[in-house]
């Protein structure tokens, strides 16, 4: 059988940290602007804060692939590790 490239699920899981609302509702809009522009996207609530998140992605490299292109609308973002 041929060797897989991925990581196992439940390891080596990156997300891009977009952004993080103290307003769940202002969360959600973000998280539909970017399931708009085909971005997959999710919210935690962290300490009563709502975080807007990209990804999940199977490594950090991919993770930083996509961030450089985030940057440019949100340019604190940053990779995560879930």
């Amino acid at each position: 059988a041929a060797a897989s490239t991925a990581a196992p699920a439940g390891t080596s899981r990156y997300a891009i940290q977009v952004i993080t609302y103290s307003r769940p509702q202002l969360a959600r809009q973000e998280l539909e602007r970017l399931k708009a522009k085909g971005e997959r996207a999710f919210l935690l609530i962290v300490n009563g804060h709502t975080r807007v998140y990209v990804g999940p992605f199977p490594s950090k490299t991919h993770a930083a692939e996509k961030l450089s292109t985030l940057k440019a609308a949100y340019r604190d973002c940053f990779v995560r590790a879930l």
